[in-house]
């Protein structure tokens, strides 16, 4: 139930995220403005999904164990879909990162860090458009176990009793992600096959899990 929550708040992001899209706004030279069949797949674009593939070449999203996304193709496909709301946290920070959509990078980023240079760099690239991903594939998402989790506060993450003090985090939790990408240009760690660790938490005045850390990479 709870994973069946999460996919469903994930599509409504997504079906967001499309109709801001500047290509969306285009017709589809197939159907006729103004038919019923035209209203109806602007009022409810999800209704179909096989449908919405066919007549919206836009964008296409689906969900069962798997999320893809075609975006002026580029794609974004997630083998492994989010079970927890700190494994959400990090989805979503690759689905704005694939969509370079500079409010939800926002709305997801701790109201601590917006004033960080990393955080106003990224908003940068995304007026730009620079480093824009072509391909992604995201493997594996997991909050991980307690034996990993020890080894990747050791190897990967820095601080994280500093930055749970920092933050006043009542909860936290460590997710891994596995990935591959492929971008015209690609960002400092290059293109392949990437894995990463992140700090996830949330506290008693911003109680919305959100990711605080970054593991080395």
């Amino acid at each position: 139930m709870r994973k069946t929550a999460l996919i469903c708040g994930l599509l409504t992001i997504l079906l967001a995220a499309a109709c801001q899209s500047p290509a969306a706004e285009t017709a589809d030279p197939g159907m006729e403005p103004g038919t019923a069949e035209a209203e109806s797949l602007e009022e409810n674009p999800a209704e179909n999904p096989e449908k919405s593939l066919e007549e919206n070449p836009y964008v296409s999203a689906w969900f069962s164990e798997e999320l893809s996304l075609t975006v002026d193709g580029r794609s974004f496909l997630a083998e492994d879909a989010p079970e927890n709301e700190a494994e959400e946290a990090v989805f979503r920070e690759w689905l704005t990162e694939f969509l370079q959509d500079p409010k939800l990078y926002l709305e997801d980023c701790p109201e601590s860090r917006k004033g960080l240079p990393e955080v106003r760099n990224t908003l940068e690239n995304y007026e730009q458009g620079r480093y824009q991903i072509q391909e992604f594939v995201l493997h594996e998402l997991e909050a991980v176990s307690a034996e990993e989790q020890a080894e990747a506060e050791e190897n990967y993450l820095l601080g994280r009793e500093e930055i749970t003090e920092q933050y006043g985090l009542t909860e936290s939790r460590i997710v891994r992600a596995d990935w591959t990408e492929e971008r015209e240009e690609p960002v400092n760690y290059g293109n392949g096959s990437h894995s990463r660790y992140y700090l996830c938490g949330k506290s008693e005045e911003d109680p919305v899990w959100r990711i605080y850390a970054y593991g080395i990479m």
